[in-house]
């Protein structure tokens, strides 16, 4: 039960980001979760497998993102009409984000054109033509501001011949 009722809240919070606030050209769209430490941004997809997606993502940071090393971690919950699963993984930038030696504010980095690295877990249940199985892989994804592509491969946890590759154009990070 304790784990349903995380599960509810993560993806009402999710929910709620997604369709709530404002963006503005000087400004990312994030929640501070935690203040200066985990961030929440907004995050959805068209892809193959299981359609269309819900894909928040939470990102832990000490006091701001070091300009000279700019790595963050990346948690990213996935709700999706075939399938939802979790992608762990982390999220680095070849712009500098901020110039100076002191740290950048996290919407600073997600201006700079992120590029993230994720291990995923889904589990594909609904309308899709994948089977009803747990998939795992590897994704990458460029985030541009509001428009986000992502691409990995993922394979059939049970039936490793079972292998699909995933490709999806949304927006958010």
């Amino acid at each position: 039960m304790q784990r349903n009722r995380w599960w509810l809240i993560a993806h009402v919070a999710s929910l709620v980001l997604l369709l709530g606030g404002s963006a503005r050209a000087d400004d990312y769209p994030s929640v501070d979760v935690i203040p200066d430490r985990l961030y929440l941004t907004r995050g959805f997809s068209v892809r193959n497998g299981d359609w269309f997606s819900i894909e928040p993502s939470f990102l832990l940071v000490s006091r701001g993102v070091d300009p000279k090393r700019p790595i963050v971690p990346v948690g990213r919950p996935i709700l999706g009409v075939g399938g939802s699963g979790v992608g762990l993984g982390v999220a680095t930038t070849l712009a500098r984000p901020c110039s100076g030696p002191e740290r950048c504010a996290v919407n600073d980095f997600l201006l700079s054109g992120p590029i993230v690295f994720e291990a995923r877990a889904e589990r594909m249940y609904g309308p899709t033509r994948w089977h009803s199985a747990t998939y795992v892989g590897p994704h990458v994804t460029l985030s541009a501001y509001l428009l986000k592509i992502s691409a990995g491969g993922m394979v059939n946890l049970t039936d490793r011949a079972d292998v699909h590759f995933q490709a999806a154009i949304g927006g958010g990070f």
